[in-house]
Parts: structure tokens; C-alpha cells; sequence
């Protein structure tokens, strides 16, 4: 599903449970529950503010411009963060086919973020926008593909096998023309630091919350939804919660 359809990370700290007052478009239906979900970022402890208030992914003491590792970054602004919900026990494989969702292509323009979130066995529509022909394909694991050439104006698709992070490449370029995550679960949104996300109409009880982040690392939490409530949980995206290696 792409960002922009389905709307709306990484270390994550949690308060479930704590029920916000009913809104009329977030009550669930009866016997059903609803998560809002908040997405926090935070920079690494002891990181230090530049004049712009840009901080450091990795270090207190990158360099006033930054770039690669090192490149800095607006914790306020962080983006392409992807957060999705899996059921405890999580149903055995079988997708449901989706419509497909349509990626614009241009070898001349690198890929800037996520292009979309998808799941399992989406339908990924590629269409060639730019002027001359490109070559698609992918070596991404679990989802390698390699489309041949798509002439301008034309598309070509393909079906997500696997979850993770998808890069679409072509012969012309360093860079993939298009990034897509693949979640292992529909229940999945794309979204920014200090934004919250809604899950609706879900099924009450246990829930595993995964969240991914191109940058920094990820962590699961879990968490319990009961019936015709709304719970609040909130996901804390940076490197502050990493395990604590013990010097030898």
C-alpha cells in the first residue's frame, strides 16, 4: 500500500493502555478494538544542537555540515519511519491480493525516501515517467526480480514476495530509483516523528508492535488492545534504547 493511500521505527519505548476519550471517527465497532499510536524521535544522549537545531544520526561531534554516516539530521522532521501491528498468534501466510499501487519512475531521479509501505503479495505498479527506456530489477533478499527494459510511458509490475526493504535499481544508476518497505503484515503505516497513527476495527488482544527505520534500528514491543476502547501507545524512534554493551 503507498504512504499516500494508506496514510498514515528503531528503539521504542511504550505506554499502552491509557484510553483517550472516544472521537466518533476512532471508536471501534462493537466487540472490536482501536491503537493510536504516536511516533516519537530522539537524538542520541548528549548530542549537540548546531545553529540550525540539526542533530547528529550517530554522533555528538560530526562535523558542522555533515554528510554519509554522519549525516545530520532534523529529529523533529525525521521521516520514513514504517510501524505495523502483528496478531498474537500471527495467522498462518495467506495475503489477501490488494489493488495494485503505482510507483513513477525516472532513471534520471534517484529514489528520496520510501517511495510506498506494502505488504506480502501487494501488487506493485512500476511506470517509466522519463524520456528514454530503463531496465528494472531488484536484488533484494527474498525479492529479486529483474523486469527487462520498460519503455517510456509504459509500466511493468510485480508482486511482493517477501517482507524488508525492496531497492529498485536500474543499469544507468548507482542509486535505486525507488526504496519500498514490505511488511509481514497488512496492519502496517508509514510515518514522521511526532506523528500518530490509527489502527481501527482490530481484533482485542495481544499484539506484537514492530517498528523499522532505514537509518536507525528497530525494536518490537508488545502490548494488549481490550474491546470497544481506544488504547494509546507511544514509539520512541533513536538509538538511546540500545542494549548496553559492558566494557571487558
Amino acid at each position: 500500500m503507498r504512504a499516500a493511500l494508506i496514510i498514515p521505527a528503531l528503539v521504542v519505548a511504550m505506554l499502552a493502555g491509557c484510553q483517550s476519550a472516544p472521537a466518533p471517527s476512532l471508536t471501534p465497532s462493537l466487540g472490536m478494538a482501536t491503537l493510536r499510536l504516536t511516533v516519537i524521535a530522539e537524538p542520541k544522549t548528549g548530542a549537540v544542537f548546531g545553529n540550525t537545531h540539526v542533530l547528529s544520526y550517530d554522533t555528538p561531534t560530526a562535523s558542522a555540515v555533515g554528510s554519509g554516516a554522519f549525516e545530520k539530521v532534523d529529529y523533529t522532521e525525521l521521516d520514513d519511519i514504517v510501524v505495523w501491528l502483528e496478531p498474537i498468534p500471527l495467522p498462518p501466510p495467506g495475503y489477501p491480493l490488494s489493488a495494485a499501487d503505482r510507483i513513477d519512475i525516472n532513471r534520471a531521479k534517484p529514489g528520496d525516501g520510501l517511495s510506498s509501505v506494502e505488504t506480502i503479495n501487494s501488487q506493485i505498479v512500476f511506470r517509466n515517467t522519463g524520456n528514454s527506456s530503463v531496465n528494472l530489477y531488484s536484488v533484494s533478499d527474498g525479492n529479486e526480480f529483474d523486469l527487462g527494459e520498460v519503455a517510456p510511458g509504459n509500466w511493468k509490475t510485480y508482486r511482493v514476495q517477501s517482507s524488508g526493504l525492496i531497492e529498485v535499481l536500474t543499469d544507468s544508476m548507482q542509486d535505486p530509483v525507488a526504496r519500498i518497505y514490505a511488511a509481514p503484515s497488512y496492519l502496517v503505516r508509514m510515518a514522521h516523528a511526532g506523528q500518530t497513527v490509527d489502527f481501527t476495527d482490530l481484533k482485542p488482544g495481544p499484539y506484537k508492535v514492530v517498528s523499522w527505520h532505514p537509518r536507525l534500528p528497530g525494536r518490537e514491543i508488545m502490548l494488549t488492545l481490550p474491546p470497544n476502547q481506544i488504547s494509546s501507545a507511544s514509539i520512541k524512534v533513536g538509538v538511546n534504547e540500545l542494549p548496553k554493551i559492558d566494557a571487558p
